[in-house]
C-alpha cells in the first residue's frame, strides 16, 4: 500500500492511481464543499465534506448502480445542508437587524449572573449610534425579599462607571466573555439576598 506519511487520507486518495473523483449529476458543489473518491475497479467510495481531513463515510457497495445512487444522494444532502446553513445565517442577520432597530435610548437591559448565587445588574441605553449603542450601568432597588432571595428592579437615577459601546446581537448584548444582557421585561428579578452568598 502507498505510504500515508505526511498526507491526510483525503490527499492520499486524491493522488492514488486506483481512485478517481465522482461526478455530480444534480449538484454543482466545489471540491472544498464535498468530494467523493470512487475506486476504479472495486465497488468502494469514500466521501469528504468541508475542510475536514477525515472522511464522512467509506463504504463498499454491491454494484455500480447502488454506489452511484448513494453518492448522488450524498451530494444532494450536502447541498441541502449548505442551503439550510445559508438560510439560518440570513435569518440570524435579519433577527439581529430587527432587534437593533427596536432598541432605543432609555431602554434597560438586565444581566443575571453568578455560580452559587444570583447577581443582577442593570444597564440603560444612553445613546444609539449607526450600528451600536452606548450603555451605562445603573442602580437597583430591592422591593421585597424572603428566604434568602430579593426581588429587585432597576433604578435609573443612579449610574455607575463609564459608558460602554455594545453591538446588539439577536436579542441580547454581550457584557463580557461569559455574560449577556437582555431587554428588561418590567418584571422584578430574583437576586440572592445580602448575607446569603454576596
Amino acid at each position: 500500500m502507498d505510504n500515508l506519511i505526511g498526507q491526510s487520507y483525503k490527499e492520499f486518495l486524491s493522488t492514488h492511481k486506483d481512485y478517481e473523483k465522482a461526478e455530480q449529476h444534480y449538484t454543482n458543489l466545489t471540491d472544498e464543499e464535498a468530494i467523493v473518491f470512487v475506486h476504479k475497479k472495486k465497488m468502494i467510495a469514500t466521501a469528504f465534506s468541508g475542510k475536514k481531513a477525515t472522511q464522512d463515510w467509506s463504504y463498499r457497495f454491491r454494484d455500480e448502480r447502488e454506489r452511484r445512487k448513494y453518492v448522488q444522494d450524498y451530494f444532494v444532502k450536502c447541498k441541502q445542508a449548505q442551503e439550510l446553513k445559508i438560510e439560518r445565517a440570513a435569518a440570524r442577520i435579519n433577527k439581529k437587524r430587527e432587534f437593533f432597530a427596536s432598541v432605543k435610548e432609555g431602554d434597560i437591559f438586565v444581566d443575571s449572573w453568578g455560580y452559587d448565587q444570583t447577581n443582577v445588574d442593570y444597564y440603560i441605553v444612553t445613546k444609539k449610534l449607526k450600528a451600536s449603542i452606548k450603555i451605562k450601568q445603573i442602580g437597583k432597588n430591592v422591593e421585597y425579599g424572603e428566604f434568602g432571595s430579593d426581588k429587585v428592579r432597576p433604578n435609573p437615577l443612579y449610574e455607575y462607571g463609564e459608558e460602554m459601546s455594545k453591538i446588539p446581537q439577536d436579542g441580547h448584548i454581550k457584557i463580557n466573555g461569559y455574560r449577556y444582557a437582555v431587554l428588561w421585561d418590567g418584571v422584578p428579578d430574583n437576586e440572592t439576598a445580602a448575607g446569603w452568598g454576596h
